[in-house]
């Protein structure tokens, strides 16, 4: 009976010796229990769950410790789901009357509930997760109206991860390596039509080195850029360069589809604002402010936040991201459009179609100008930032879809864009594979969401050689909608971008100094869609000569050898692939197709408005003023209107809102000077279009 009773003593004291806390300084415990909460008051994250670990390690059971550590990787990048058994020890000691600063308290608050439920939501454990915020609702005010609204919205997530996760689209998701990612946060790319440049941000070593950090102990963002190889890979990432990196923020926003306009985020003390640079033979100029020049009337920068901004493939319209008053809630979506003198509009929301009551961000237009991408916390999402996508039509906005997972995921997914033929998106996101916090992904879309778009790149050439004007535009004229694209060439290389929809006839027109020196009639490439991403169509043009150099080039996909960019010296004049293969001569859509094949006796040979037209040849206007040699719209009224008449159409539409700004100018200039001049310069097509244009020669004499 004594043995029975001393070996009962003993268990007895063995257990209550686990339960007491192990020996170690309690003043030293104390001091770095004070010092970690005051990192976390400072957000130094980081160094503060150094701090916590070491004093978990001391003491094991100390649960107001282990509720302090899985807080702390829940602010994590990577490394969240490790706060899991951390908050699951500190919901089982919970109590009301907590004392956050004190290092006598061992148990956790009722808060721990919140925070484990936030990492089962990360996790992919909806159910877990839901219950556990039931029961946190239960436990705090009706009063308490934003944070109930907060669990609600976090409930919503939860569910709407179940059913995405119930259903995920075959993506294939590649990181893109070692080339373009690093250890430090990489993010925001942006692309360029033919996908042969990719721009991002990174906040690895830049400008000023290891030294130049913020105040959390991060590089400052700045700039980088990859170019695609023959074989496939990608350069390695390199710095834009000192006319946009500076020891401050610079971040990538948007790109225009030619690459010759970059959008740029700078921070400007916290009053984070859009700039635009523009591309001078390799050197990107140093970046302007929108809204800042004489005469801008823009809106787009405000005292409120503009982070995220992008341009249409046609540069008509740009799309932002402001927090400022009066939209639905957080960040909203805003688009400014490029009115006639050449500068942006005041900025219109998008409305509540696009624009949840929670935050919208990192707009991308796909070159078919309907489908707009943009990442949001509202609609819905999974959780954090999602990838949703809205199609433009005549009554507005479509209901924003979900992109699906896996490509969305429990945590912020964002700065998404796609390729022209909507086979390849490219975007930021956290990810296990991830080389170090975010990284930037491709993705490989099983059924495109975006229109057809026919991507074509021209060269266009002075014959004598000399450099193109800068006032060159390509006009494209849609023949069955009487709508005008304009594209303008890089002034170096004459290298036209052109996306327009496929397998639609147009009018081609070459604009210098406000006269017309090239027309000709042509049917955009590929009807199928399939045929888009196997095929770019190369062409040069060059202006002066006789015969337009035509190489339509076929080019393997992207997938197996990638698009680079193309020297039109060596394609057009000295390939000898591009001029004698007989199977790009062959090809029926390019060589046979009766819409696309031209009357050689009228447009090659003979074509009177190029070559022999006497009228051209007498007009003042474009020959024989002396004190007009380069006559453009801007130089007299200051007024650019243009008119494209349609098929069969005479009469000029005058209630429209740039005709009416022509008469008020034109007015003005009466009233301030008591004379006006009027040049007027027209062109028409004499060739016969298909079946339903026969009548254009006779029409283009009337």
């Amino acid at each position: 009976m004594k043995l029975r009773s001393l070996l009962i003593l003993l268990v007895f004291s063995f257990t209550v010796s686990l339960a007491q806390p192990p020996s170690f300084d309690k003043k030293e415990f104390r001091y770095l229990f004070e010092q970690g909460n005051l990192m976390i008051l400072e957000q130094f994250y980081d160094t503060a769950l150094k701090t916590f670990l070491k004093l978990h390690q001391w003491d094991t059971a100390h649960a107001n410790v282990a509720y302090k550590i899985g807080f702390l990787y829940l602010q994590s990048a990577t490394n969240k789901a490790k706060s899991i058994p951390y908050l699951e020890q500190a919901n089982r000691h919970l109590t009301k009357k907590y004392v956050e600063f004190e290092a006598s308290e061992r148990n956790a608050p009722e808060i721990a509930m919140y925070y484990l439920a936030v990492a089962y939501h990360l996790d992919y454990k909806f159910d877990e997760a839901i219950a556990l915020f039931e029961k946190y609702k239960t436990r705090i005010s009706a009063k308490n109206t934003d944070v109930i609204a907060d669990i609600n919205h976090r409930i919503e997530w939860c569910k709407n991860g179940k059913a995405l996760t119930n259903a995920p689209i075959n993506f294939i998701i590649t990181n893109m390596g070692d080339s373009v990612n690093s250890p430090y946060p990489d993010y925001s790319p942006v692309i360029t039509a033919d996908e042969s440049m990719i721009l991002f941000t990174s906040r690895r070593p830049g400008v000023g080195g290891m030294d130049n950090r913020t105040i959390d102990d991060q590089f400052y963002e700045d700039i980088w850029v990859c170019y695609r190889k023959p074989d496939g890979t990608w350069t390695e990432a390199q710095s834009i360069g000192p006319t946009i990196n500076t020891f401050d923020h610079e971040a990538t926003i948007g790109l225009s589809a030619d690459g010759q306009q970059l959008f740029i985020y700078k921070d400007d003390k916290g009053d984070g604002n859009i700039y635009v640079s523009e591309l001078n033979g390799n050197v990107f100029s140093v970046p302007e402010k929108l809204g800042t020049e004489p005469g801008d009337i823009t809106d787009v920068n405000t005292i409120a936040w503009e982070p995220s901004a992008c341009v249409s493939a046609d540069g008509s319209t740009l799309y932002f991201v402001s927090d400022r008053k009066g939209g639905f809630g957080g960040r909203d979506l805003y688009k400014c459009v490029k009115l006639p003198n050449g500068r942006w509009s005041k900025a219109l929301n998008l409305g509540p179609s696009v624009n949840s009551p929670y935050d919208e961000d990192a707009p991308f237009i796909h070159p078919d100008g309907k489908t707009l991408f943009f990442s949001s916390k509202g609609h819905k999402s999974m959780g954090g930032f999602d990838i949703f996508f809205s199609t433009k039509t005549d009554s507005g906005w479509t209901v924003p879809e979900n992109m699906g997972y896996p490509m969305n995921t429990t945590d912020d997914d964002i700065f998404y864009v796609m390729s022209t033929d909507g086979r390849r998106a490219y975007f930021a996101s956290y990810r296990e594979d991830g080389k170090g916090e975010k990284d930037i992904y491709m993705a490989t879309i099983p059924i495109p969401v975006s229109e057809p778009v026919a991507l074509m790149l021209f060269y266009v050439k002075n014959g004598n050689g000399d450099p193109l004007d800068p006032s060159t535009v390509m006009h494209l004229i849609s023949l069955e909608t009487g709508e005008t694209k304009d594209f303008r060439p890089v002034i170096g290389t004459g290298k036209t971008t052109v996306t327009l929809p496929p397998g639609k006839p147009y009018t081609l027109t070459i604009e210098v100094n406000g006269n017309n020196v090239y027309s000709e009639d042509l049917k955009t490439p590929y009807d199928d869609f399939t045929d888009i991403q196997k095929e770019t169509y190369v062409r040069t043009i060059v202006l002066g000569e006789l015969i337009a150099s035509d190489t339509t080039k076929t080019v393997q996909p992207v997938d197996s050898v990638p698009l680079v960019k193309k020297d039109p010296d060596v394609i057009v004049k000295k390939d000898p692939d591009v001029k004698k293969d007989p199977d790009t001569k062959k090809d029926p859509d390019v060589k046979k197709d009766p819409d696309i094949k031209k009357d050689p006796d009228v447009i090659v040979k003979k074509d009177p408005d190029v070559k022999k037209n006497p009228d051209l040849k007498k007009d003042p206007i474009i020959k024989k003023d002396p004190s007009q040699p380069t006559v453009k719209w801007t130089d007299t009224t200051g007024a650019n209107y243009a008119y494209n008449f349609t098929y069969k159409k005479t009469k000029l539409d005058t209630e429209a809102a740039d005709f009416k700004q022509l008469i008020d100018q034109i007015v003005s200039e009466l009233n301030t000077k008591g004379s006006v001049k009027i040049y007027i310069a027209s062109c028409a097509s004499t060739v016969p279009v298909g079946g339903s244009y026969k009548s254009n020669s006779e029409l283009a004499l009337a």
